[in-house]
């Protein structure tokens, strides 16, 4: 299987619901591995519930970046929103 990399977002399911929206320019399948096993500064992910990840690469760094601000701004993943209101807004 050839790496994923570029500017890419990404989102991860529990069943049906978004539970981290998140953007990298590692290879994904890196950035994925450092969630499911805790590594430092990346939120951890539970390998038993993830039911789905999805990703989306972009052109520039600039369109990832947006991006990510736009949609966890309508999607709302737990905790990610508030976050953004309060270092963004």
């Amino acid at each position: 299987m050839s790496k994923i990399q570029g500017f890419i977002l990404y989102r991860i399911w529990y069943g049906d619901v978004l539970v981290y929206l998140g953007r990298t320019k590692q290879p994904l399948q890196s950035r994925i591995h450092g969630h499911l096993f805790k590594k430092p500064m990346q939120r951890s992910i539970s390998i038993n519930l993830v039911t789905k990840i999805e990703y989306a690469e972009f052109q520039t760094e600039a369109d990832m970046n947006l991006y990510e601000i736009y949609f966890i701004n309508l999607w709302k993943p737990p905790g990610m929103a508030d976050f953004y209101y309060t270092t963004m807004g």
